[in-house]
């Protein structure tokens, strides 16, 4: 057999390609499928495989699509990962507006960019940093912002409360889109899902949906009321 050729038993089961001990991440791997590379935390995948297909389904019921008449100017991203939110933007939905990718794990920074070639992407700038820190200090305006922020296979407590998502909130556009991942495999987790969706929907001209891509995840999607509307 060609060595050119993949090996297949690694081909279809996987394999194994590299692993990372991170301060802030725990144990972090790298593995190879069917041609693709994903990046998993001990208990949760941090970029492609399953989190590639909730944002691919998460998108389109946004609002958030290919050739639309008003595509957004500018996009937030809280949680960098190896780029695969990055990768769906740029090179499925074609959507090429500059995107800041907050990311507070400097092994995982790394990562994307060993691993995942993110460097191939233009107008992206990636910023180290707290992303609750990040959303207190920034005075930039966004039509669209994903916040894909987890410790492992949870979201930081501290991202459910009402200042931050007040002061993220301050960042969107009028008719910009939200969409915040929570995973809700626990009833606490699903009280702060419903919690926060309660928060957004009473704020004056904000729109709040919910919906379950994937088992275990429920993404918000909060759109802000405006004459710019995404469409």
């Amino acid at each position: 057999m060609s060595n050119l050729l993949p090996d297949p038993i690694s081909y279809f089961l996987g394999k194994h390609v590299a692993t990372y001990q991170s301060a802030v991440s725990g144990k972090l791997e790298v593995w190879a499928y069917r041609g693709k590379k994903i990046l998993y935390s001990e208990n949760a995948t941090q970029s492609f495989d399953t989190l590639h297909k909730l944002f691919q389904k998460v998108f389109p019921e946004a609002g958030i699509k290919k050739k639309m008449a008003h595509p957004p100017k500018r996009i937030l991203l809280m949680g960098l990962g190896g780029g695969s939110v990055i990768s769906i933007i740029r090179e499925e939905l074609k959507i090429d507006a500059p995107i800041d990718a907050v990311e507070l794990d400097p092994v995982i920074i790394d990562i994307a960019k060993e691993h995942f070639n993110i460097g191939r992407f233009s107008d992206l700038t990636i910023i180290n940093d707290d992303a609750y820190n990040f959303v207190q200090m920034a005075k930039t305006q966004y039509d669209l912002i994903a916040v894909d922020i987890f410790a492992d296979d949870k979201v930081p407590v501290k991202f459910f409360e009402e200042g931050f998502n007040l002061a993220l909130l301050k960042l969107l556009n009028p008719g910009g889109k939200l969409v915040f991942n929570i995973m809700v495999e626990s009833k606490a987790y699903q009280k702060k899902a419903q919690d926060l969706s309660t928060l957004y929907a009473e704020q004056p001209g904000v729109t709040v949906k919910v919906i379950s891509p994937i088992l275990y995840n429920n993404v918000l999607i909060v759109e802000r009321a405006g004459t710019n509307n995404l469409s």
